[in-house]
């Protein structure tokens, strides 16, 4: 008894965990909680969508409830059309205002929750206590941990500050923020330690094995020098062009924050939160492109309201033009060919 093999480990099943299912927060959804409000949330693996569903916003003055509605495949490939509803209620904050939260729509649960989960295999969103799921740092065994940080203690050297987590990522493939942070340390690491002068041979060993006299081996030493001083030239406009060049992802965010005071006259909330701004990229010169879908094909205000767009874009701090392409209403085509015009007259090349 209680020898090599004995127990009954094959009878146990293990947990799911929370990080192998569709999660969705109500954290991510609190800035579309506008009762009458639809959209779609996404899940993807890299830039691959592999998921989604849609949801409409339920209430009067405020929202009660939101109506999901997604598909799913049943073992036979058949499709099944899923809708149903999850209630939302609210708890008071001790600073003002309230925090939503979702009831669990699972049959006899009614827990109050802030993320919903659906595991492989399941029909319905729900609370991680009806799905009996876990995390995986739980699942984590000291072994593991042992064994990762040992590994992880080898790579000071090139990943200082490496974690035994980290390791595990970094052997998964996974490249979350802290493994790009690792990867680009190394990297700067080994650029500091480049010896460009690695391996040349001293002069006394230049002299006796290629027979050059010392006159001759200064012309070389004055022509490596010239050399190296173009190369520091070049490194030094570098820089200055580096430095000249715009912050994309910073232009972005301001351009977004700008367009949220871009309020649709219709519907009384910001361009941004209806999702009417689609494709939004800026290269390194302050070029700005970008598409505008209006809320419907015949929407009334589309010309005002594009109107509205450009200006907001073009009053935000280096963007050096802009182009916006209409989609998905009737008269796109005109309607863009217009705006440019107007871009080009504003002294804006698109």
């Amino acid at each position: 008894m209680g020898g090599y093999g004995s127990g009954r480990w094959n009878w146990h099943n293990k947990k799911i965990q929370v990080e192998e299912c569709y999660k969705w927060s109500i954290y991510a959804l609190k800035p579309y909680l506008i009762p009458g409000f639809s959209g779609a949330s996404r899940w993807l693996q890299g830039e691959r969508e592999i998921a989604s569903i849609s949801f409409y916003v339920q209430g009067n003055d405020y929202p009660t409830a939101v109506r999901l509605k997604y598909t799913k495949y049943s073992g036979s490939k058949n499709e099944i059309e899923i809708d149903y509803r999850v209630n939302l209620t609210t708890t008071q904050l001790a600073w003002g205002g309230v925090r939503y939260w979702f009831i669990c729509p699972l049959q006899g649960c009614q827990k109050r929750v802030g993320c919903l989960y659906l595991p492989s295999g399941g029909k319905y969103f729900g609370c991680r206590h009806c799905y009996d799921l876990t995390y995986k740092s739980r699942q984590d065994g000291n072994w593991e941990r042992h064994f990762f940080g040992e590994m992880a203690l080898g790579l000071q050297r090139e990943y200082p500050g490496i974690t035994w987590r980290d390791y595990r990522d970094l052997m998964d493939g996974r490249q979350t923020r802290r493994i790009r942070e690792l990867l680009l340390i190394r990297a700067l690491q080994q650029w500091q330690k480049y010896d460009p002068y690695e391996g040349y041979l001293t002069k006394e060993q230049l002299l006796q094995q290629s027979g050059l006299t010392i006159e001759n081996l200064k012309e070389l030493e004055d022509k490596l020098n010239s050399k190296t001083q173009t190369l520091e030239d070049f490194k030094t406009k570098i820089e200055k062009l580096e430095a000249s060049m715009v912050d994309k992802e910073e232009l972005c965010a301001a351009i977004f924050e700008r367009l949220s005071s871009v309020i649709d006259p219709e519907t009384g909330v910001d361009v941004v939160r209806m999702r009417l701004i689609e494709d939004l990229v800026a290269d390194a010169d302050g070029r700005v492109v970008y598409k505008f879908r209006p809320s419907s094909p015949l929407c009334p205000i589309a010309v005002p309201l594009s109107l509205m767009i450009q200006e907001a874009v073009a009053s935000v701090s280096g963007v050096t033009g802009q182009d916006m392409q209409i989609v998905g209403y009737i008269q796109a085509e005109e309607l863009t060919a217009l705006l440019r015009e107007m871009l080009e007259d504003m002294g804006y090349s698109s």
